[in-house]
């Protein structure tokens, strides 16, 4: 009989793990800072937010993710041209009809595992430039000009924000 019960004992904890694991998966999306949805079961996740940068400039982000529940994944940032915005390598599909977008965007990324990271730099459209801001921020955007090619603002702002989605356990 003590053979039965120390069988039992064992086998337990494995089941009260496996029924931990499975709830987990299944948990709501959510990323810290961003508004995400999922139209199916097999859609990437999009997530979309203005994100407070280093200094508190909100940059207007968007991230693709793999669908399924969100863990960390290898990174992939996608910068837009001068003048562009974060749409600029962002696609519902991975087939485009522009040549240098088909199977080079967003959702063609994520649907090799990758976290997806789009983001309007400083000083352009929703990060402060002329696109629509978050209601309260034009006291975050009186820094928020555009730093062309400056080390202190470009390169910070995509470190920062890559850092952001290491710490919530997106990136890896």
């Amino acid at each position: 009989i003590m053979r039965r019960w120390l069988a039992l004992l064992a086998f337990v904890p494995l089941t009260v793990g496996t029924a931990m694991v499975n709830a987990s998966a299944s948990a709501p999306v959510a990323v810290p800072g961003f508004g995400c949805t999922e139209a199916s079961s097999t859609a990437p996740i999009l997530c979309t937010g203005h994100i407070p940068s280093f200094d508190g400039v909100p940059l207007d982000a968007d991230l693709t993710l793999p669908p399924g529940h969100i863990k960390a994944r290898p990174l992939v940032v996608m910068l837009h041209g001068y003048g562009n915005s974060k749409t600029e390598w962002e696609s519902p599909t991975i087939a485009s009809a522009t040549p240098d977008k088909n199977g080079y965007n967003s959702a063609s990324f994520a649907s090799r595992g990758y976290a997806v990271l789009t983001y309007t730099a400083r000083g352009f459209h929703g990060s402060c430039g002329q696109g629509p801001l978050t209601p309260g921020a034009a006291a975050a955007c009186a820094r928020g000009w555009t730093h062309l090619a400056d080390r202190r603002f470009e390169v910070r702002d995509t470190e920062f924000l890559a850092g952001l989605l290491a710490d919530d356990g997106v990136a890896n």
